[in-house]
């Protein structure tokens, strides 16, 4: 029931229709990777000699649509040799079979393409080009795919474990989804929270985990460059993964409320241990991740942009919580700007500076509400960093363009590690009041601001 209704989800949704008829080779991709999938799992359920040459036969398929398949190709097997119980004897042969039929397939292609360019991986290595073009950069060599990611990871290593630890979670899963509207509005939002429990419960089977190490490793090669390419079609492979993981949360749901099952589980005061554990270690695992993902990579990546030195910017959105303390509301996106509004008179920043120094600053500010016509005073906004007082801002207003306010962050304010910027509400008594009676309520006694960013550059002067 499960795969009739991710079956029944892909034949309708929007972007996979309409990218399909296009001509591109993601579709092909796409049905390489479940056709993978399913010949492991066929293999994992029965390991037999022709379910072997069927998992080798896909998998020279897949190969041969994007050579990036053997990034899930090789961890899968490797699986499947570990977890069969089978004598070792039919495990390696099992493999054989189906390394067999697969390099028969692939190695022709392999072989041209060395034979040509004289790299067997070209079509991966070929791509690091168009990278390089894309940060505007230069080289009189093209570096192999394995050296251009090798070179940032040394780098930059907490920029690239930021951008790997998106591009395997949130960036593939939050651009799907919209395609659904089209049919009811709301409903691609409430199948990505049933994926999100199917996910989960697949980690409480085997064939849920051999899918689970499918798809993270199939979105490896596309994890470390997402951010110069960002196109959703390039991880479409993982939409049937998260639309089956949808089907199945719903299936366990309706079998939980039709059975005794819901009963016994309300009922039961103690579940065995064997049970409890694996659950408990896997959500551990998860809250470890989203904290490592919104907490500490944020700060980390700050912190080592502006030691390399380039600038940082901090800005109200996704992932900002690591930033934005109290004070604020939630973000709202108003046309192209996602901006947070302060709340109360005091909002405060942290910002991860990494040693005492002058820094500069731009802050993009608006006051908020919008004012209207007429109004006569705007509300000034008091700058401390640290308990030390900077500068008060008389905002301005501007319908086309969001305020943008330079500040200095002098030395002697700043320290090692989080700086607290203070953004400090300073209404002026009477404000815009018609009678010379109290401020009125809104924006003539300064209610509020809304914030887009914080952007911070690192010191001119690298001394001590």
């Amino acid at each position: 029931m499960g795969g009739l209704g991710a079956a029944a989800a892909v034949t309708i949704e929007y972007h996979m229709i309409s990218e399909g008829v296009t001509g591109g080779r993601d579709d092909a991709f796409t049905f390489a990777v479940v056709l993978c999938a399913y010949a492991m799992l066929r293999y994992g359920r029965a390991p037999s000699r022709w379910n072997a040459v069927l998992m080798g036969l896909s998998a020279g398929i897949a190969c041969l649509v994007r050579i990036t398949s053997l990034s899930f190709l090789l961890p899968g097997l490797a699986y499947l040799f570990l977890a069969t119980t089978r004598p070792w004897k039919e495990r390696l042969r099992g493999m054989a079979v189906a390394v067999f039929v697969m390099t028969l397939v692939v190695g022709p292609y392999l072989v041209s393409c060395w034979y040509v360019f004289g790299d067997p991986l070209y079509s991966i290595n070929y791509h690091t080009s168009n990278y390089l073009a894309a940060e505007g950069a230069s080289v009189a060599s093209r570096p192999t795919a394995l050296a251009y990611v090798g070179g940032k990871a040394l780098t930059r290593p907490y920029r690239m474990l930021d951008t790997v630890a998106v591009g395997m979670t949130s960036y593939p899963f939050s651009n799907k989804w919209d395609g659904f509207d089209r049919w009811i509005p709301g409903l691609g939002e409430w199948l990505s929270y049933a994926a999100l429990i199917g996910l989960v419960m697949f980690a409480g089977s085997g064939s849920g985990r051999l899918l689970l190490l499918v798809l993270a490793a199939s979105l490896v090669p596309y994890a470390a460059t997402w951010q110069l390419a960002a196109d959703w079609r390039f991880t479409q492979h993982a939409y049937p993964f998260f639309l089956v993981a949808s089907a199945l949360a719903g299936v366990e749901a309706v079998r939980w409320v039709g059975t005794d099952r819901l009963v016994g589980v309300l009922t039961n005061r103690r579940p065995p241990w064997r049970v409890v554990v694996p659950w408990l270690t896997v959500f551990g695992v998860l809250a470890a991740g989203v904290w490592m993902m919104t907490r500490s990579l944020p700060i980390l990546t700050a912190r080592e942009s502006l030691r390399s030195p380039e600038a940082v910017t901090i800005a109200a959105g996704e992932r900002d919580g690591a930033f934005f303390a109290e004070g604020w509301y939630p973000p709202v996106t108003a046309g192209s700007v996602t901006a947070r509004v302060s709340e109360g008179r005091v909002s405060i920043v942290e910002i991860p500076l990494p040693r005492v120094a002058d820094y500069s600053m731009t802050v993009r500010l608006d006051p908020f509400p919008r004012p209207s016509e007429g109004t006569a005073h705007m509300p000034t906004v008091r700058v401390f960093l640290n308990r030390a007082f900077l500068c008060d801002l008389p905002l301005r207003w501007n319908p086309e363009r969001v305020g943008s306010y330079d500040i200095t962050l002098p030395r002697a304010a700043v320290k090692d590690g989080r700086n607290r910027l203070v953004l400090m509400l300073a209404p002026g008594p009477g404000a815009n009041s018609p009678d010379g009676g109290p401020p009125q309520p809104g924006l003539s006694d300064g209610a509020a601001f809304r914030l887009w960013y914080v952007r911070v550059r690192p010191p001119t002067s690298q001394a001590q």
